[in-house]
């Protein structure tokens, strides 16, 4: 069976993708914005999330707080609304 994409065309099911930059370049940023437009089943950027997924969010370094803030933001400027669970899990919360 051919796999699907997540978010086409660069990210399979059960596919691994690494976001690399230097400190302060937007990597949460683009991170966060995948993650919903893959729990709404929507677009980010040129790349489309063929349905709505579950989407599990971890980050070792930023404080849960911050990363809320930073979704609660995406999600109030996004015009599609996710139909799929979207979950943080912090470095604080472990």
């Amino acid at each position: 069976k051919e796999r699907e994409m997540v978010l086409a065309p660069w990210l399979p099911e059960q596919g691994l993708a690494m976001i690399y930059a230097p400190r302060g370049v937007g990597k949460t940023f683009v991170g966060l914005n995948v993650g919903y437009a893959v729990a709404a089943g929507a677009r980010f950027l040129r790349w489309t999330a063929p349905r709505p997924r579950g989407v599990l969010y971890i980050d070792g370094e930023m404080p849960g707080v911050a990363l809320q803030e930073r979704l609660a933001r995406i999600v109030a400027d996004s015009p599609i609304e996710a139909t799929a669970t979207f979950r943080l899990m912090a470095q604080d919360s472990q």
